[in-house]
């Protein structure tokens, strides 16, 4: 009887263990659009590369549980059945249930704020040389070690982007949201 008690401590502290590792991990989003490299990952638990090719995408997915390949242009969706309704019902208001549209916002403005911009670089061509000209000296007052902006005269537009966060840090935000009216 005392070994059952012992399996479940060690399968709750197995969870417990799991579930701290989501929350402190950091997240990674990578996008890269010289090499087309769109990715998400949470160290250690999920890895999703998106793959663009003719407009049809994929999703790959890399978990602890195994590799997967998502086609969202294939994936089939559940038809329901129409039910048709002869009887005319009055239309209710009902009161909307749910946080408002300011409360939302501040959230998101909230979440946002928890990013970190780990590298950026912006290579951008207006397709006009005397506008490009007059942006070169903005771009290089812009210039930081983790930030680049540079203008071209060769019709490349790219981004690469890498940003990170840790779940934990969106946790405070969100309770103010549930608490907010």
């Amino acid at each position: 009887m005392i070994w059952v008690i012992y399996t479940l401590l060690i399968l709750i502290g197995i969870l417990v263990i799991m579930m701290s590792w989501i929350l402190i991990a950091p997240v990674f989003i990578i996008i890269n659009t010289k090499q087309d490299q769109y990715s998400f990952n949470l160290k250690g638990l999920i890895n999703a590369d998106l793959e663009i090719n003719d407009l049809d995408p994929i999703i790959h997915l890399n978990t602890l549980v195994g590799k997967f390949d998502i086609q969202p242009s294939k994936v089939k969706k559940k038809k329901t059945k129409d039910k048709k309704d002869t009887s005319r019902k009055l239309k209710v208001r009902k009161e909307k249930k749910g946080k408002s549209a300011a409360a939302i916002r501040k959230f998101a403005f909230q979440a946002l704020k928890t990013f970190k911009l780990k590298y950026l670089r912006v290579n951008v061509d207006t397709d006009d040389y005397v506008r490009n000209a007059q942006l070169y000296p903005l771009v290089r007052l812009l210039n930081r070690s983790e930030r680049t902006f540079e203008i071209n005269f060769t019709g490349k537009n790219e981004l690469e982007l890498i940003i990170n966060n840790r779940l934990i840090k969106i946790i405070p935000p969100a309770i103010k949201l549930l608490i907010s009216k």
